[in-house]
């Protein structure tokens, strides 16, 4: 199974800082004129819940990341897991 490739990825991943989270946000409710539901685990954070979630559902995916993957993955104290079906995007174009 292959999930993507630098030229054409099915998923997007991003640590964003709460400024740019809302932005995300503000962006999403103009395309989509809906507000965006997400659910947000701790269990598996970032590869399971926002990277296979994201693929696996087609759905936007958050975390704020557990204990292991902000050790491991530095991912800073400010910051929210984010995972995108690139198909998603296409609206934001």
């Amino acid at each position: 199974m292959t999930v993507g490739d630098y030229d054409t990825p099915d998923i997007l991943i991003s640590y964003l800082q709460p400024a740019h989270a809302m932005r995300f946000l503000l962006l999403w409710q103009e395309a989509y004129h809906s507000t965006l539901d997400v659910s947000i685990s701790s269990v598996m954070a970032v590869c399971g819940s926002v990277a296979a979630g994201a693929y696996s559902t087609r759905k936007v995916c958050c975390s704020f990341g557990c204990p292991e993957s902000r050790l491991h993955g530095s991912i800073g104290r400010d910051r929210l897991a984010i995972g995108i079906p690139t198909g998603l995007l296409k609206q934001f174009a």
